[in-house]
């Protein structure tokens, strides 16, 4: 005598709401994604130092323009620690993220030239946070803050030697 294994009927109703999960998780992705790629391109006007605006800034106002990557504004704690060690540190100052988002081997070697060297320093880039490394010890100038932690290790400020 053959016995035919029947699906139990908790079966459907696993496979009925794993199937409705995924159907939620996908709608879901397409419902944000939007919400992510605008974020990733809107930043406020202010929050922004343009290399014309740096070159207008009164004689013996400090000009740092932080090096951004996609999704960052003036909200993140890269900025928000910056303009805190500014504010300590008595100096009038115009801080301001990068106009666009540079690649990070275009943006070093922005930093390594002089700020006033507008033809190899477009964006007047003063201020960069990456990974540690001789390389960089040995063109740029660390600050020694750890900034943030990531798979690679903790990241630092590095800006022009002088």
């Amino acid at each position: 005598m053959t016995q035919t294994n029947a699906p139990h009927p908790s079966d459907y109703w696993t496979l009925l709401t794993s199937g409705l999960t995924i159907v939620i998780a996908l709608v879901g992705a397409l419902l944000i994604l939007p919400r992510l790629s605008e974020r990733r391109l809107k930043i406020d006007d202010q929050s922004i130092l343009t290399a014309t605006e740096v070159r207008s800034l009164p004689a013996g106002t400090l000009a740092v323009v932080l090096d951004r990557s996609p999704g960052e504004d003036h909200n993140d704690f890269k900025y928000r620690l910056l303009e805190l060690m500014l504010k300590s540190s008595g100096r009038p100052f115009a801080l301001g993220l990068s106009e666009v988002v540079i690649a990070q081997d275009e943006a070093v070697a922005a930093l390594e030239q002089d700020v006033a060297s507008s033809s190899r320093n477009p964006f007047a880039l003063s201020v960069g946070v990456y990974g540690a490394g001789v390389d960089l010890n040995r063109r740029l100038r660390p600050v020694p803050i750890p900034v943030t932690g990531g798979i690679l290790g903790l990241r630092s400020g590095w800006t022009h030697r002088s």
